[in-house]
């Protein structure tokens, strides 16, 4: 491989993306189907159904130990061995007929188990790869985060209305362990090194001094020309302001992606039209994460992320509007939603990579990853209380426009790469002699 032309990291990608598009299209896209299924056929308690989904988002708090995973074994092998304890999982969740089985197979079983062959063992797999096209090859993964949540709602919503929920359940296991489980345990390489390659097929960043090749089209982002150790990192306000953000951005995502559905069935919607809208804006998340991607390379981090509060915002409003709206305002739905769910993943993940370096990109994001969860617990709750109190979310989806919009003031106010330390110039001074 040392003298072959073609770079192995376009296979990583390819088998990234693979693993993000059954993964985040069954187990976070998938979500809505599930919730809509038990709420409006089975008729479970929304206070119950929403508590499932704040146990599971909970479960997120084991962040740092996936992180440390990660960083032991490998992305591979994480994913490669947790997929088959997810699918597993999936399975027993076809036999939930009682809300308590269903939080104990689904809610803390599927929960813990996803976290390990969801986002962070996924794009470690992308940071170990590249760093001048981070962003690109990030967006990549997402589009096919993307057009999972094109397929796999409607794959759903059939399935639960011709298969029934056993056998809805089964299928799903079965298709993610194919899809996101057995391709990457055998073919996924965990670094360049490993097959006698270097990142990003040969080159480093523009501002490594030892590198004399530098490709044509350089990012001009911020990238560190150090690999930071964990516990400097998480001293480092930035490492926790990356999360706050982040965190903000999924009370609005949670609201489209996960009780989307369930809004404009309310609304008067069909469950099978309202899945519908919710793939068109997962259409529209595969042509933006192709899109966005190179863009974020190139532009500060600080612009990137008011862009999204600000689409977080409008995309939160816009879906009060959608039911009895005309085209105009299903358009802006779907857009606006579309960028936040296209650019937030992507983001956050470069921009703990481009700070921090890709030695221990999965411990410190993992370690501040609790965060996140806090936001998204607390925002699944927030439409399980509101729907239960007012028979409606609109009033949670106007606090998730407000919040969408803090996420500009913590960008301009806090979020700029970090300070080297002392130690950090003294290893580029050794570099440079």
């Amino acid at each position: 491989m040392k003298n072959s032309k073609f770079y192995y990291g376009n296979i990583v990608t390819l088998l990234a993306a693979l693993c993000y598009f059954g993964s985040a299209g069954i187990l976070t896209y998938g979500t809505a189907n599930i919730i809509n299924e038990l709420l409006n056929v089975r008729g479970w308690d929304p206070v119950q159904v929403s508590a499932t989904f704040s146990i599971k988002g909970l479960i997120g708090l084991c962040a740092p130990l996936v992180g440390i995973v990660v960083n032991k074994y490998g992305p591979r092998r994480t994913i490669g061995m947790t997929t088959i304890v997810t699918s597993i999982a999936l399975v027993l969740t076809g036999y939930a007929n009682s809300p308590v089985m269903f939080i104990i197979v689904f809610g803390i079983a599927v929960g813990f188990s996803m976290q390990f062959n969801d986002q962070l063992a996924i794009f470690a797999a992308i940071n170990n790869w590249w760093s001048l096209k981070r962003g690109r090859h990030a967006g990549i993964v997402q589009a096919a985060g993307g057009i999972g949540g094109v397929v796999f709602p409607i794959l759903i919503a059939f399935m639960f209305q011709n298969l029934g929920w056993t056998n809805t359940m089964w299928g799903l296991g079965l298709i993610l362990l194919l899809v996101t489980g057995l391709p990457q345990m055998i073919f996924m390489k965990d670094h360049p090194e490993e097959i006698g390659q270097k990142m990003d097929g040969g080159y480093v960043l523009p501002d490594t001094p030892t590198d004399a090749a530098k490709p044509k089209h350089i990012s001009h982002s911020y990238h560190s020309p150090v690999n930071w150790e964990i516990k400097d990192a998480l001293r480092t306000p930035q490492a926790w302001v990356i999360a706050i953000a982040w965190g903000m951005a999924t009370v609005s995502y949670i609201g489209v992606m996960s009780y989307g559905v369930s809004k404009l069935v309310m609304d008067g919607w069909t469950a099978l039209h309202g899945s519908q809208i919710i793939a068109y804006v997962n259409i529209a998340v595969v042509v933006l994460a192709l899109l966005v991607g190179p863009i974020l390379d190139k532009i500060s981090v600080k612009m990137a992320f008011v862009i999204m509060g600000i689409c977080g915002a409008v995309g939160s409003i816009s879906i009060l509007f959608v039911a009895n709206g005309g085209l105009l305002i299903r358009f802006i739905f779907i857009v606006s939603s579309a960028v936040i769910a296209a650019v937030s993943g992507i983001l956050c993940v470069m921009t703990y990579g481009n700070f921090f370096g890709i030695k221990n990109y999965p411990a410190i994001q993992g370690s501040c990853m609790w965060i996140v969860t806090i936001f998204s617990t607390v925002a699944s709750m927030m439409y399980g209380f509101v729907i239960k109190i007012t028979g409606s979310m609109d009033s949670a989806f106007i606090l998730a426009a407000v919040i969408s919009l803090l996420i500009c003031l913590v960008a301009v106010l806090f979020l700029k790469p970090p300070k080297l330390l002392p130690k950090h110039e003294k290893e580029l001074a050794e570099k440079i002699n």
